[in-house]
């Protein structure tokens, strides 16, 4: 037998959410470009004090960008992280909390004229968080993509 939580959402009566977004995006040097993203949020029940289910008080994210351009070529090569913080969730009595963890992906993209193939690897370190309802990945992933701009084609 394998017990199954069920989740239900309830309304509550009054809630206080404040929060601050701070963002960067700095060129270091030629195409290389170096992005930070930072979320603060302070949520909680006015009568329970508890708070919000299913927040996060701090998440982030971090992302290198190389860019290199040609009259009819580009080559692009991202390195990403998404941040997030610990989330809180209230199960009966019980108070429980998804730890925090991050994601890595990398992405390369070249473009000559019309074309444009992309390729990757999503969540890098191959994270799995069982029973993360916010977080459902089934480890990592290889992609590769191809785009047609068919404005571009004359």
């Amino acid at each position: 037998d394998s017990a199954q939580l069920t989740r239900q959402y309830q309304n509550i009566a009054s809630a206080t959410v404040y929060g601050i977004d701070l963002m960067s995006k700095q060129k270091i040097t030629g195409g290389l470009w170096l992005s930070t993203g930072y979320s603060y949020v302070n949520s909680h029940d006015n009568q329970t004090s508890l708070q919000l289910y299913g927040t996060t008080k701090h998440s982030g994210n971090i992302s290198a960008d190389y860019n290199f351009r040609r009259e009819n070529y580009s080559f692009t090569a991202q390195l990403y992280c998404k941040l997030m913080g610990e989330k809180f969730y209230e199960i009966t009595d019980d108070r429980t909390s998804h730890r925090p963890y991050s994601n890595w992906r990398v992405t390369i993209s070249q473009e000559y004229k019309w074309l444009r193939v992309s390729t990757g690897v999503d969540n890098v370190f191959d994270l799995v968080i069982p029973q993360n309802v916010n977080f459902i990945s089934p480890g990592r992933r290889f992609f590769i993509g191809v785009n047609i701009d068919f404005s571009k084609l004359r």
